[in-house]
């Protein structure tokens, strides 16, 4: 019995690497923002774009990796506009992902929701959101 157990365990862990080997990642490089001087905000909508990848189960690699298929890259605005002393937020941005050669495999025009609580939470969600659906319809389709 322990033989058969400990068969079964050294096969699984052999099949994990296969596993992983076909899974298909996405890097996301920094995005660009309308005001080259806001890194901060920069750095918090690249965060939270791959914090929300994740959460849609989507395969991310840290930026820093050059062994990702395909490329999410996109450049963005912060507007605001004051009405009767409440600030509101919206974020807009054009975001687009590529294959290892270059080549657009989707891309959109993405804006956060009219009445998000967080601009930025919301337009890194509704990224996500679209890029897991297209990512979801390729792998399906053999691409």
């Amino acid at each position: 019995m322990k033989t058969l157990v400990a068969f079964l365990l050294a096969v699984s862990l052999l099949a994990l690497p296969l596993q992983a080997q076909n899974t298909k990642t996405i890097r996301v490089d920094q995005l660009v923002a309308d005001n080259p001087g806001d890194q901060g905000m920069t750095n918090l909508l690249t965060a939270k774009l791959i914090s929300y990848l994740t959460k849609y189960g989507l395969p991310v690699v840290e930026s820093g990796g050059s062994d990702a298929d395909a490329v999410l890259t996109g450049s963005f605005q912060v507007a605001s506009a004051t009405t009767n002393g409440n600030t509101r937020y919206h974020v807009q941005g054009a975001m687009r992902l590529t294959d290892k050669d270059g080549k657009v495999l989707w891309g959109d025009v993405v804006h956060s929701g009219p009445f998000a609580s967080s601009a930025t939470s919301s337009f890194a969600e509704n990224v996500a959101k679209k890029v897991a659906a297209f990512w979801g319809s390729s792998q399906k389709n053999g691409k």
